[in-house]
Order: C-alpha cells, then sequence, then structure tokens
C-alpha cells in the first residue's frame, strides 16, 4: 500500500490517498493526516487492510501500519583528477 498526496482534489487540496498495486482504495481522514504525513517523511510503512467494514454506499476500510525507523541513506562524493583541466 502506498500514500499519495492529491493537491487536485477539488475537495480537499491536502487529501492523502491510500492506493494497492496504482488503484485507489480511499483516503486517509482528515482528523489522521497530518500524522499519517510527518510518518511518511520519518519512517518507512508498511501498511496493510487489516479489515473491511461499512455498507456498500459507505465502505470503512481499516489500515494497520507498522513503522520502521528510514534506513540512513549515505551520500558520497568522489573526487577524480583529471589530466585535463578544461574538464
Amino acid at each position: 500500500m502506498t500514500f499519495q498526496l492529491e493537491p487536485e482534489n477539488p475537495r480537499d487540496p491536502r487529501a492523502l490517498r491510500m492506493e494497492v498495486g496504482g488503484r485507489r482504495i480511499g483516503y486517509v481522514k482528515r482528523l489522521q493526516r497530518d500524522a499519517v504525513l510527518g510518518w511518511l517523511d520519518r519512517y518507512d510503512i508498511d501498511a496493510s487492510i487489516e479489515r473491511k467494514n461499512g455498507t456498500r454506499e459507505r465502505p470503512l476500510i481499516f489500515v494497520f501500519c507498522a513503522l520502521s525507523k528510514k534506513a540512513a541513506i549515505r551520500h558520497e562524493v568522489l573526487v577524480a583528477e583529471t589530466a585535463d583541466p578544461g574538464c
């Protein structure tokens, strides 16, 4: 499952869409959106559908999110010497 911001959403430009296999399955509730956005910045999220509930007209999806610290990304700059000062 992935989470995607949807700034073009006419009802809520801060909408946070949930997708499985590139298919929209719903949106994070507004009351929980800021927390999830903070998680996306700080953690790797392994999310899965825990339970489906609600009605046909208004289905509810309960999502379980396991958070783990993001792997540290190491950046290195390689300096190469060249015989051509014009490079």
